[in-house]
């Protein structure tokens, strides 16, 4: 008797969970969520990302054609469209509507058209590098929506978690899959590498789910998450509507966006959303860079914009590309650029060498050029090129000089210009147009934030080497004549009231000057050709030819032998002192 009650007891109880528990479809159709966190790709400033170099040179947005738009269509639409989608590009995913789609879709045409219209333009350059790498692991094509719920398709978007790139990879994830990431390089950026890390990471996931969908929702918030999920919903059939409402917030809104975003770039001409054309194809090509280089290098030897290297190589964080021989590094650029750079290869890896390359030593107290360079001693911040054009000089003062080897007079000149703000342009592509930076900038104009408008004056503080005036050529060649002059009446003072003490001591010196003819001089860190010339009283050519060292080469390295030739100068006292003795002799 008793266990005929419990069995009923049970049977009810069933009976009214039962009824109490909607069915997955009934999920999938009215679903209604209020505390869903949209991605925050939702957030991503459109007014930054339309001065993209990209969206400025080779698209053009154009109003849409629609005679008849409908920017609330009805939730029949919706479905209609959804399921066309489906059926006519042969989708394999699929894209059921309810409450939170119609959501996320409302905010893409409603209070994003905005930042759709920029997505649009960019969709030209990106969706064929997402198919080709969805492709070759025989992924659904459709999964090239994901970037755009992901990133905003910004290649530098880097979520609150740290996940960076267009696919935004978490640094354990990306380092996982093999992408590089330092301080100077971080593939996560990089459109090609990091696409192709999220085809195989998202085939993976489907291996584990057999359902796009779960294996889009582990994409977001982790395999973890999404096992987690499936265990405290009972462990049944694994499919994403029905562990629904035990996912992560963010990840409960996730596939929905996803659905959003393959509508809303298939039927934003129904909403009136300007549709993007391309100016003219863009066409790349790659490069091997086997040396260290510095984007300012290339672009001003290749006249290429540093806003262009930097949205085909958005991996290069610093702007630096750590190319060695054994570890080459790839850049990207328009292919009416590639034959111009192998060309001029070897100038840009010498332009401004003395700005860009690391030091192999370095010795306290002596600057980086004077070490690098015989002719000149820069300050650090004259790091601008003679070749960049500005509105208005206003003034100019002079720094450190120093003379080379043929007595002229160098000097480091502070120019203070007047640079007016051009489209597409940003602190950050001027500060590097005229080797400054950002935060004086800022200082010298009393800016609070990043933002500069189009047309805006802005005072730019650069650094130029040039050859000093006459004035300060005149003061030095006064300077040799009067310390020569200074010389020859102390020697003529000496000669006339010399002893035989001093005698001796002469005797000395000269003794220590024949020995200093054949000295060999070992080449110490931080030492220049110039710094060991004047050490004993050389010339650096003749330095040069002393040791066979071509006129065009300046450079040393510690350890190095070098045979000090005799000076001329020592020569001539020689000389003089031999014909005094021959001329007493004969008296």
């Amino acid at each position: 008797m008793m266990k005929k009650i419990l069995l009923s007891l049970i049977i009810s109880c069933g009976a009214i969970i039962a009824s109490a528990a909607p069915s997955i479809n009934s999920i999938r159709d009215s679903i209604k969520d209020n505390d869903i966190v949209p991605p925050t790709s939702f957030e991503t400033d459109y007014e930054e990302l339309q001065k993209n170099w990209y969206l400025q040179n080779y698209t053009d947005l154009i109003e849409s054609k629609e005679s008849k738009i409908n920017a609330n269509p009805s939730d029949k639409v919706y479905i209609e469209r959804l399921q066309r989608l489906q059926n006519e590009k042969g989708f394999e995913i699929e894209l059921p509507f309810n409450s939170i789609v119609k959501s996320y879709i409302e905010l893409y045409t409603n209070r994003r058209r905005d930042l759709v219209e920029r997505m649009l333009g960019m969709w030209l350059y990106y969706e064929p590098i997402f198919e080709e790498a969805l492709a070759k692991e025989g992924m659904p094509l459709e999964l090239k929506y994901l970037p755009i719920i992901e990133s905003a398709l910004n290649p530098n978007a880097v979520s609150p978690a740290g996940a960076a790139g267009l696919w935004q990879f978490i640094l354990s994830t990306g380092r996982g899959m093999g992408l590089e990431i330092n301080t100077l390089v971080d593939e996560r950026r990089d459109t090609y590498k990091a696409s192709q890390k999220a085809a195989e990471f998202l085939k993976s996931l489907y291996k584990t789910y057999g359902d796009w969908s779960l294996a889009i929702a582990a994409y977001n918030c982790g395999p973890g998450n999404v096992n987690k999920a499936i265990r405290r919903s009972g462990g049944g059939e694994k499919d994403y509507w029905e562990i629904y409402n035990y996912l992560p917030k963010e990840t409960r809104g996730y596939v929905p966006a996803f659905i959003a975003a393959a509508y809303v770039m298939n039927y934003h001409n129904e909403h009136g959303i300007s549709a993007a054309l391309a100016k003219k194809p863009l066409l790349t090509d790659t490069v091997h860079i086997t040396r260290r280089l510095h984007f300012n290098q290339i672009a001003e030897v290749i006249d290429l914009s540093i806003d262009a290297l930097e949205t085909l190589n958005p991996q290069y964080r610093k702007n630096i590309i750590p190319g060695t021989s054994y570890k080459p590094f790839v850049l990207i650029l328009p292919s009416k650029q590639v034959y111009s750079y192998l060309m001029s290869e070897q100038t840009i890896g010498q332009y401004e060498e003395e700005n860009y390359a690391l030091r192999e030593t370095a010795e306290p107290g002596v600057s980086r050029y004077e070490s690098t360079s015989n002719n000149y001693i820069e300050t650090p911040e004259s790091t601008h090129n003679d070749s960049v054009q500005s509105n208005v000089a206003v003034a100019s003062s002079s720094y450190q000089v120093k003379p080379n080897e043929n007595n002229n007079v160098y000097t480091s000149k502070e120019e203070i210009i007047i640079h007016e703000v051009r489209r597409g342009e940003t602190l950050k592509s001027i500060a590097s147009k005229y080797g400054t930076n950002i935060s004086r900038i800022k200082k010298e104009n009393n800016l609070s934030g990043n933002t500069i408008n189009r047309g805006q004056k802005l005072k730019i503080t650069i650094y130029k080497k040039v050859l000093a005036d006459d004035n300060a050529q005149i003061s030095r060649n006064n300077d040799i004549a009067n310390s020569k002059e200074s010389t020859t009446s102390k020697r003529k003072v000496e000669s006339k009231n010399h002893n035989k003490k001093d005698y001796k001591a002469t005797n000395k010196n000269q003794a220590n000057t024949k020995s200093t003819k054949a000295k060999n001089h070992t080449v110490k860190s931080g030492e220049s050709l110039e710094r060991i010339a004047r050490k004993y009283g050389v010339t650096v050519d003749e330095l040069k030819k002393a040791n066979k060292i071509k006129k065009s080469d300046d450079k040393i390295h510690p350890g190095d032998k070098l045979k000090i030739p005799s000076s001329k100068k020592s020569s001539k006292s020689s000389k003089s002192s031999k014909s005094k003795k021959s001329s007493k002799k004969r008296k």
